[in-house]
């Protein structure tokens, strides 16, 4: 990894700490918003999760060279050709995902 991205991103994570007493103190304004009742239907209900880089994360040249993927996928391109992609699913995902569904 660039020593300066490493810097930057030891930077970032300092601030993020040192923001959590903000949080903490706005955290029972946000506790006391009411709820949003929903009529009640006859539909299913669908809980949508953005993956991308949140809970899944596709190993690119950023990454050390020494890290593997536990997951390997092989994507068509419709050309004929297969790109393969390493990807690290976040812990407790696949488990979390088997509960909700």
């Amino acid at each position: 990894m660039n020593l300066s991205l490493s810097a930057k991103h030891y930077a970032e994570t300092l601030d993020c700490i040192k923001n959590l007493s903000v949080i903490e103190k706005y955290k029972n304004e946000y506790l006391n918003i009411p709820a949003v009742n929903l009529k009640p239907s006859k539909h299913k209900k669908v809980l949508i999760f953005d993956l991308d880089e949140t809970m899944v994360h596709t190993l690119d040249e950023r990454d050390p060279p020494s890290m593997q993927g536990k997951v390997r996928l092989f994507i068509p391109d419709g050309n004929g050709h297969v790109t393969p992609i390493q990807v690290n699913i976040r812990p407790h995902l696949v488990e979390s995902l088997q509960i909700l569904s």
